[in-house]
C-alpha cells in the first residue's frame, strides 16, 4: 500500500512538470544580455593610497570615455586593457579594474 502511494506522488509530480514543460514550448527561448558599461579603476600600488577613476562606455558614439576628476577624454581599447591592468607598458601606471558595471540591453 504504501509503495503504490509513493508511485502515486511521483505520477502526479511528474505530471506537474509536463505541464509546466509544455506552457512554455510555445515561447522562444532568450536570455538576457547584458553589455559591460563600466569599469571603476585604482591606480596605485596599493588599497592605501591612490587615485579612483572610471571609464564609461557611450553608446550613442559606440566610444569609451575615461572621466578622471574633471576631465573627460575619448580613450582606445588598447588604452582601456592598459588601465584595467591587462597589459602593462614598461615604467606604467599600477591602474587596475577593481569593479564592472553591466547593463541589460533593455535597459540601454
Amino acid at each position: 500500500r504504501e509503495q503504490s502511494t509513493v508511485d502515486k506522488e511521483r505520477e502526479k509530480v511528474t505530471m506537474a512538470e509536463q505541464q509546466v514543460t509544455s506552457a512554455y514550448d510555445d515561447m522562444p527561448p532568450t536570455e538576457p544580455v547584458y553589455r559591460l558599461w563600466g569599469i571603476l579603476m585604482h591606480d596605485g600600488a596599493g588599497a592605501e593610497s591612490g587615485h579612483y577613476w572610471a571609464c564609461l562606455y557611450n553608446r550613442e558614439t559606440d566610444a569609451w570615455y575615461k572621466y578622471n576628476d574633471i576631465n573627460v577624454s575619448k580613450v582606445t581599447e588598447e588604452e582601456l586593457l592598459m588601465y584595467m591592468g591587462v597589459t602593462r607598458p614598461e615604467g606604467g601606471s599600477f591602474s587596475s579594474a577593481y569593479c564592472f558595471v553591466y547593463v541589460s540591453d533593455e535597459v540601454m
